[in-house]
């Protein structure tokens, strides 16, 4: 039996949840049993943010061998299923003894979690309006803290003070030498520039066309040439093909509801803004690591090219398409 079966049974002998929420996660799983194949054969899937937690966590503890039962805060940890296979992940890495506190404000999620992680913890509250009490209990309480995809959430409700709150949160909560990973967007370096849009399928167009409309964000559209091709800067470019999946890919609705998705700006900070954050929090040794996902962009180059605004301009496009952002830093 693999892991997400073994979830399936425990969710079906569970009595601590209605039916509407077993189906949601039963739909949930399928959904990644699709998006992420070799999850459901191997227990692993989005290799890019898991193992690099993993691989972490395990350099962590070889530098501290003192640090016995590694104790992990989660922020934002949703409905469970990353916490999940986070914890699989260190096993596979040969982390075995950590405890797993998560925190999250959404009390349906929290009910989700608890059966994919019944032996972790749970703080449930809104993070930047925690009380007094809970602050205390948790202060220099973690060997390292994750928050993955957290930050721009935060930043749509809250802007960048909210995300310098939670940076400093962060850096209360950690042990001295501790920890802090993250992972989200980033705006990138030359966003500023213009860049040709082209669109290779009508759905692709009609996405655009909805997200631009729908999106909080505003998209600067300086041409548009007949159905097939918008002239617009790189860095809005960015911001659409982070969202391209909400509104091509059944299975991606099915986890993350649309409406939602266009209220968040997923690449809302360049590199430069997150080592500022970062500093004014006190983190030392920040390291940085650009990526992107494969599997998203096959999904990109199925829908769309992104081509100079200029003929006979020479460069590469594909030079700075990572839209994603992995950073490390200790707390003093």
């Amino acid at each position: 039996m693999n892991l997400f079966e073994n979830i399936v049974s425990g969710i079906i002998n569970s009595n601590g949840i209605s039916e509407t929420e077993k189906r949601e996660i039963f739909e949930t799983i399928i959904a990644w049993s699709r998006l992420f194949p070799t999850s459901v054969k191997g227990g692993r899937y989005h290799p890019y943010s898991y193992e690099h937690f993993a691989e972490e966590v395990r350099e962590y503890k070889r530098q501290n061998p003192g640090r016995k039962n590694i104790a992990i805060g989660v922020f934002g940890s949703g409905d469970g299923v990353g916490v999940f296979q986070d914890r699989n992940m260190l096993k596979i890495f040969g982390v075995t003894d950590f405890e797993i506190t998560q925190f999250e404000k959404n009390e349906k999620a929290v009910r989700k979690a608890k059966l994919f992680n019944p032996q972790d913890t749970y703080v449930r509250g809104d993070l930047i309006n925690l009380s007094d009490a809970t602050r205390q209990q948790y202060l220099g309480k973690f060997d390292v803290i994750y928050i993955r995809n957290v930050l721009h959430e935060i930043f749509t409700s809250y802007g960048e003070d909210g995300v310098r709150q939670i940076l400093m949160i962060a850096s209360e909560f950690l042990k001295p030498g501790g920890r802090l990973l993250f992972h989200d967007g980033v705006y990138p370096k030359n966003g500023g520039r213009y860049v040709r849009l082209r669109f290779k399928t009508e759905e692709a167009a009609m996405a655009f066309n909805h997200f631009a409309e729908s999106t909080k964000w505003k998209i600067e559209v300086v041409n548009k040439i007949g159905n097939e091709t918008v002239l617009l800067r790189y860095g809005d470019v960015v911001k659409f093909l982070t969202k391209i999946k909400f509104f091509l890919d059944k299975d991606w609705r099915v986890r993350y509801p649309q409406e939602k998705e266009l209220k968040e700006l997923y690449s809302f900070a360049g590199i430069d803004d997150y080592s500022r954050y970062l500093a004014e929090a006190g983190f030392s040794a920040r390291r940085f690591m650009l990526g992107i996902e494969e599997e998203y962009l096959r999904q990109w180059q199925l829908y769309v090219d992104i081509l100079p605004a200029e003929a006979g301009f020479s460069g590469s496009m594909a030079a700075d398409m990572a839209y994603s952002i992995k950073s490390v830093g200790t707390s003093n």
